[in-house]
């Protein structure tokens, strides 16, 4: 492996770490929350689930506020706009080992997380809205995909498919 090469597993710890810092101390103001989870999940996570664990992506993400995170332009800065959560449950899909299957990275696109190369299973479960977190389209000019930063713990998931 190069030695240069940056840990996926390890990118934006720091940061993760800082921001959680700051909601458990109570100096994390929701719209700094919005605008550090934006750059955070935008550009400096190669792999945010092995940052964090569920719950504490999930106390940050409300603490922020439920909110779209976006780019205007393939490649450009990620934004943010607050938005309402959808009103009805939501099937989404996630690949992943059976470890990392409660992670917050969730598609609604069946397709989409078929194409994921982290995992040997697809799973799926029906989720509430209260645990859909964020949504985000930050890399749509690339796959058309929206990503569902969605809490799964306690969720009876469903093997969708395994490929091997």
């Amino acid at each position: 492996m190069d030695d240069m090469a940056p840990d996926l597993n390890d990118m934006g710890r720091e940061h993760a770490e800082d921001l959680l810092d700051g909601l458990k101390d109570g100096t994390l103001t929701s719209a700094e929350a919005r605008d550090e989870l934006t750059q955070l999940w935008g550009k400096d996570v190669g792999r945010p689930g092995m940052l964090l664990t569920s719950a504490e992506w999930r106390d940050l993400w409300r603490h922020a506020g439920h909110i779209h995170m976006y780019c205007e332009t393939n490649g450009g800065p990620a934004h943010w706009k607050l938005t309402d959560r959808r009103s009805t449950k939501v099937r989404l899909y996630r690949t992943s080992n059976a470890e990392f299957r409660f992670h917050p990275s969730w598609t609604e696109d069946e397709e989409q997380a078929m194409k994921w190369i982290d995992g040997d299973t697809v799973w799926t479960a029906k989720f509430e809205p209260e645990r859909l977190l964020a949504t985000a389209d930050l890399y749509s000019a690339t796959n058309q995909e929206t990503e569902y930063i969605a809490y799964a713990v306690g969720l009876d998931l469903e093997v969708h498919h395994r490929r091997w």
